[in-house]
């Protein structure tokens, strides 16, 4: 395709993003396979955002945001006013910058997409609140990745709702194959993720021989706040003889390599990380959170409990006390799962009815 074709294109002007690494990887290429021209601009929190973009098949363009809030906006600002009408402008809500971005696209007659990712804790402030009723009320649509955000976002005023969650490429995996290891974390040891409450239960069934446990989450003192720094230095001193800590990393391999993904916190459903971990084969073990039932049934496709200790544990035992049979069940029901319901294919489908969506507003 020649240079004058890919600036025929529509653009899809993605800002303010934090990172372009795991889900939005995967939804970037998507918005590729439908022939947009992708623009971004990302915090580039984890520092692999060019990497990332290599990696994509087809032309994304990438701005790394400047450090400091105001300079961050204007970038935005001479982002939006190079763009031309109707081009899509898809922005997290999850900064005081949202508003002002989608504003100015507002003013530019760009058509808006707000993107509500969900985190944001078990009840709102008046200000969060209020930051997203202006967000989405100014916005064509809304885009919600968490069922359970669905209520609130349309108490706040929020116009043409549609629930996008994440999704993963297809794969193919041997789930018969050798696994040698029997539990894998890769998530952050952040408070959300109550990276405590798994390691506590983990200690606590010690007393079950040969069971490996590796936790993939640790994260270089760059990558961390001063909170996030010292409470995962905590976790380290603590449990450094319950599992393997190694590196935050791309977890494929891993994942080929585990049988069970652990996964606690107050919000599970629709985790990257899940949806990849089931993907390949890996039996669930998480813990009860809004939306989850549509993803993993206990006892069918996964393992889930309350987010406590002695819950978990009880878990943790009734996967080392499984069959290899009965866990090949639960392993095939996992990527079935997976595969019929949150695949990219199926992905793409969806997020063409969302530009339809905003175009007919």
């Amino acid at each position: 395709m020649s240079e004058d074709d890919d600036i025929k294109k529509r653009v899809a002007l993605l800002l303010n993003w934090v990172t372009l690494s795991g889900k939005q990887r995967y939804q970037i290429q998507s918005m590729l396979n439908l022939n947009l021209r992708v623009v971004i601009q990302t915090v580039d929190l984890l520092g692999d955002s060019h990497s990332v973009v290599q990696s994509l098949s087809g032309h994304a363009s990438i701005f790394i945001a400047p450090k400091g809030r105001v300079r961050r906006l204007f970038q935005a600002f001479h982002m939006i006013c190079e763009s031309k009408r109707g081009t899509l402008l898809i922005v997290p809500v999850a900064s005081k910058l949202s508003f002002p971005i989608l504003l100015v696209g507002r003013l530019k007659r760009l058509r808006l997409i707000a993107i509500e990712w969900g985190d944001i804790g078990e009840e709102p402030s008046f200000i969060t609140k209020f930051g997203m009723r202006l967000c989405h009320g100014i916005s064509h649509a809304t885009w919600f990745k968490e069922p359970f955000m669905r209520e609130l976002l349309h108490d706040l005023g929020a116009k043409n709702l549609f629930f996008l969650p994440n999704a993963v490429p297809l794969s193919k995996t041997d789930p018969s194959a050798t696994r040698s290891i029997d539990m894998l974390w890769a998530n952050r040891l952040v408070s959300n993720r109550s990276p405590e409450e798994f390691l506590k239960a983990v200690k606590s069934i010690q007393s079950y021989e040969n069971f490996r446990v590796v936790v993939a989450g640790v994260l270089s003192i760059n990558m961390c706040t001063d909170i996030t720094w010292s409470r995962q230095q905590k976790i380290l001193r603590t449990f450094s003889d319950v599992a393997e800590f190694i590196p935050f990393q791309p977890i494929e391999n891993l994942l080929r390599d585990s049988k069970f993904f652990v996964l606690t916190g107050q919000y599970v459903f629709g985790n990257n990380s899940v949806l990849e971990a089931m993907m390949a084969g890996c039996v669930p073990i998480v813990t009860s959170s809004p939306g989850l039932s549509s993803l993993i049934v206990d006892g069918e496709n996964g393992l889930v409990s309350r987010n406590d200790a002695l819950s978990i544990e009880a878990n943790l035992k009734r996967a080392l006390n499984m069959t290899p049979e009965e866990w090949l069940c639960l392993s095939n029901a996992a990527r079935r799962k997976v595969t019929e319901s949150f695949s990219v294919t199926q992905w793409e489908l969806s997020f063409s009815k969302l530009i339809s969506l905003v175009d007919g507003t």
